[in-house]
């Protein structure tokens, strides 16, 4: 058992130096961040600037000033209806860990230095899926802080380090480590960029909102399995109209268990093909 976490720690270790050298954990981890409380903060700026009108003597608005909750801490990374930059970035960094080593060939190096390509493999979507996980949960916190800063009276009733806030920037947080850590496996099965790039964007954005309009079946009944619809919903954030077939816990469990399959397709393939 100690060999095995020798092994792992080392492997862990060689991986982290490979993504120094190249810049992935600077370079998507600074995008995520600061695409993540951009977003935030134009949010926050655009409803200090209605409810500051709003609230003008001698001005009628049709609407009453925007009252958000807690959940706008989320909204450079979850998006609002489909998932936003943060997700999306990060994802992007799990993915690039792999394709990386497929241009340079670095991974039929590795597995020459290690039998284990399951072990390697598991090691690597753990470090991905950590590193997301962090840099989510950053991000929410600093998103929730900023949007507070910028939001005026909006932002009057969030409290961004309240327990309430806490545990949606915590959940969100899971939501993207697994995410990015089913990117690898996602990476590793396809192997080309320019296609993994395409289900990474395409996936949430595009074809999850249609697929339940373009299957037979009952269009609610299939948005209530869709992984992202249930990430939303674990989360906390709006549903849609969604009737799902359990709580918010079962949509986490449900979403965690879809992206650990996933990772176990990547690591059982990785296992069985040439890798060169």
């Amino acid at each position: 058992m100690n060999t095995v976490f020798s092994n792992a720690a080392n492997i862990a270790r060689a991986e982290w130096t490979k993504w120094r050298s190249i810049g992935i954990p600077l370079r998507y981890g600074s995008a995520a961040v600061g695409l993540s409380i951009l977003i935030t903060t134009l949010i926050g700026l655009a409803m200090n600037q209605a409810n500051t009108y709003c609230e003008q003597p001698g001005k009628s608005c049709s609407k009453p000033p925007m009252a958000p909750s807690e959940s706008i801490v989320t909204a450079g990374i979850l998006g609002d209806g489909t998932p936003g930059a943060g997700l999306i970035t990060l994802m992007l960094l799990g993915a690039t860990t792999v394709l990386v080593e497929y241009r340079y060939g670095t991974l039929g190096t590795a597995f020459l230095a290690t039998p284990h390509r399951g072990r390697l493999m598991a090691v690597k979507s753990l470090l991905v899926g950590a590193l997301a996980f962090v840099l989510a949960f950053v991000s929410a916190v600093t998103s929730g802080l900023v949007f507070v800063a910028v939001s005026g009276s909006a932002g009057d009733k969030i409290s961004p380090l309240s327990a309430q806030t806490l545990a949606i920037c915590l959940r969100t947080a899971l939501v993207v480590g697994l995410a990015a850590a089913a990117a690898v496996a996602l990476a590793t099965v396809v192997r080309n960029a320019m296609a993994v790039v395409a289900v990474i964007v395409l996936w949430p954005l595009v074809l999850e909102p249609l697929l339940p309009s373009m299957l037979p079946g009952g269009s609610e009944r299939i948005a209530a399995l869709l992984p992202f619809a249930n990430a939303r919903h674990y989360v906390g954030l709006s549903d849609q109209g969604i009737d799902f077939t359990w709580g918010a816990s079962g949509s986490g469990i449900y979403f965690t268990a879809l992206m650990l399959a996933a990772a176990m397709v990547g690591t059982w393939y990785v296992r069985r093909v040439n890798i060169r």
